[in-house]
C-alpha cells in the first residue's frame, strides 16, 4: 500500500488531480467500491492543500460486471451455435469473426477465416448475388433464404442457405450471417 501511496503522492504532485478507485469498508462492514478524485488547491502559486471526493461506484460496478456477463452469455451461444456463422465487413467483403462451427464447416482456422475475403469461399460473387444481398440486407436489414454455393478450405462445394441480418460489430455496422448447408 505504501507504493500505492508514494505514486498517487508524485502524480498529485506531476499532474495536480489524480483518480482512482479503492474498496472500503463501510460502518456495518460492507465493502464498497469508491472513486477517489483529489486535486491540489494553490495559493499564490503554491500548492497549501489537496481537495478530494469519494463517490460510491457500486451500481457502476454492478452494471459492468452484468454487462461482462452479458457479453460472456452472447459469447456462449455464438461459440455452440449448431450453424456457421460468419460476422463480416459489408464493404470489404472480409470476415471479422467467427464461431468454431463455422471454421470445422469451412475447414478453415479461426485465425486463417478472420480477414479472408468472401470471394474466396463463395463460388462466383456476381452470379451468386453475393453483392445483390449484401446491399438488400444493409437497406432492410436482414435477408432470409438466400441459396448459394460456398467453398471449403480444400475447394470442396457445398450448397448452402443463409439467413443474413444486420449487425454492429466493434463500433461499425457489419452483417452477421447464419450459414446452413448440406455438406
Amino acid at each position: 500500500m505504501e507504493v500505492v501511496n508514494k505514486n498517487l503522492c508524485r502524480k498529485l504532485i506531476d499532474e495536480g488531480e489524480t483518480k482512482y478507485e479503492i474498496e472500503i469498508v463501510a460502518s456495518d462492514g460492507r465493502r464498497v467500491p469508491v472513486e477517489v478524485s483529489s486535486h491540489l488547491i494553490y495559493e499564490n502559486g503554491v500548492a497549501v492543500s489537496v481537495q478530494g471526493t469519494a463517490r460510491d461506484i457500486t451500481e457502476r460496478k454492478r452494471a459492468e460486471e452484468a454487462l461482462r456477463q452479458s457479453e460472456r452469455e452472447y459469447r456462449g451461444l455464438f461459440e455452440h451455435a449448431h450453424d456457421a456463422i460468419l460476422i463480416f465487413d459489408p464493404e470489404r467483403e472480409v470476415v471479422l469473426e467467427v464461431n468454431q462451427r463455422a471454421c470445422e464447416v469451412y475447414g478453415i482456422s479461426r485465425s486463417e477465416f478472420i480477414g479472408l475475403s468472401l470471394e474466396t469461399i463463395t463460388n462466383d460473387v456476381e452470379r451468386a448475388g453475393l453483392r445483390a444481398v449484401i446491399k438488400e440486407t444493409l437497406a432492410r436489414g436482414m435477408f432470409h433464404d438466400f441459396e448459394t454455393v460456398q467453398r471449403r478450405g480444400d475447394g470442396t462445394e457445398m450448397f448452402m442457405h443463409i439467413n443474413a441480418s444486420m449487425v454492429e460489430y466493434n463500433g461499425k455496422i457489419a452483417i452477421q450471417s447464419i450459414n446452413r448447408g448440406h455438406y
